[in-house]
């Protein structure tokens, strides 16, 4: 979601109504949850809910929830709503663990192939020998995700070419020229948001996070590869041997 649907949906959501039970607040689960970010984001994942009125029934049974199972919450929008990315990963573990939320769906990092959550019941059993413990999915490699500390390997492959003198890099890998083909847009060289998703799946790729907020970042086509951790396409460069003269 970008900056300006953002403020949008803050502006036409302003009045409405966060379906949060006594339940919940009065529960085991809630009482023991300590981690103050992780009630934050508990009551962000309850202002998401969706629901229509069955008008055949009574109470708070009336309410048909629409996207319970299907949730998402991005790292962006959490840093947003004034989260470090370390925060929002340990309140995610700390509802998981305590049956709050549960993943449905882990996603890549890519951009637009987000991780998808429902709102569990689980929390309900919480502190009792029916209490169903499930582990938290481990994290993608691939995708928009934090560095590790390594030197990136990219200026060095073989698949990589200049642009320009400015030292921006394009990549040429089989895979980002066979998808091009196959997922052709109106505008030259643009390559469709599905295909990009792919192509990052099949080559591991790993970006780091900061480049999602650079309007210049163009993977596969104009990019700085200071930006890219992690390839499974990478060949390294030969290079070439010096001729020796033995005169």
């Amino acid at each position: 979601m970008k900056e300006d649907e953002w403020e949008i949906e803050k502006a036409k959501t302003k009045h409405w109504q966060i379906d949060i039970t006594h339940g919940v607040v009065d529960s085991r689960a809630y009482s023991e949850m300590q981690y103050a970010p992780a009630i934050k984001v508990l009551i962000w994942f309850c202002a998401k809910l969706r629901w229509r009125i069955d008008k055949k029934k009574q109470g708070i049974s009336r309410r048909i929830y629409l996207n319970k199972d299907n949730l998402s919450f991005t790292y962006l929008e959490a840093e947003r709503r004034g989260l470090t990315q370390k925060q929002f990963a340990r309140a995610l573990k700390e509802l998981h663990h305590f049956g709050f939320i549960d993943v449905m769906r882990h996603g890549t990092g890519v951009e637009k192939d987000f991780s998808v959550f429902s709102l569990s019941d689980r929390w309900r059993r919480y502190g009792t020998e029916d209490f169903i413990q499930k582990e938290m999915p481990v994290s993608s490699p691939r995708g928009f995700r934090k560095a590790k500390i390594t030197k990136t390997k990219c200026p060095m492959c073989i698949h990589r070419s200049d642009i320009g003198n400015d030292g921006w890099s394009a990549c040429k890998h089989p895979e980002v020229v066979r998808m091009e083909e196959q997922y052709p847009e109106r505008k030259p060289g643009a390559i469709a948001a599905k295909a990009l998703n792919i192509m990052a799946k099949a080559l591991d790729l790993g970006i780091r996070p900061s480049a999602m907020r650079l309007k210049w970042f163009n993977w596969p086509y104009c990019f700085s590869s200071m930006y890219i951790d992690a390839c499974k396409g990478y060949e390294k460069r030969q290079r070439p041997k010096c001729a020796v003269d033995n005169g």
